[in-house]
């Protein structure tokens, strides 16, 4: 999927049923060759499972720190004879990067006793 206003690529890997690791590894392999085709585009992986368990949740969480990741549990339900309804929940977005502050504060540094009889003298760790 593309959106071609922000220039992002969606690589989406849809699964039926529990997720598991070769899924993982399947659509972060997609992500990778889909960034290297088009280096100045963005692009997010996109897992689709009817199941996502806590064990995978923590491991695409810790993944999403380096690999721009959305988890989408979707489930489907039969209204009727001719009826289906899809339920889809984002369990997991993309983290969005800590950007470095320009200006520190001030910290309450130790004061340290050096030993001298003139005083107390500071050193900065």
């Amino acid at each position: 999927m593309h959106i071609e206003e922000a220039d992002t690529y969606y690589e989406v890997e849809v699964m039926l049923g529990a997720l598991d690791e070769s899924h993982i590894i399947r659509t972060i392999e997609y992500w990778d060759v889909e960034r290297q085709r088009r280096p100045t585009s963005e692009h997010r992986a996109v897992i689709v499972a009817e199941k996502i368990t806590s064990r995978f949740f923590n491991v695409l969480r810790l993944l999403n720190r380096s690999v721009p990741m959305i988890a989408v549990q979707l489930g489907a339900f039969k209204v009727d004879e001719n009826s289906i309804v899809l339920h889809a929940v984002t369990v997991l977005d993309i983290t969005k990067r800590l950007q470095k502050r320009t200006h520190r504060k001030k910290r309450n540094r130790p004061i340290e006793n050096t030993g001298r009889r003139s005083g107390i003298s500071r050193r900065w760790p």
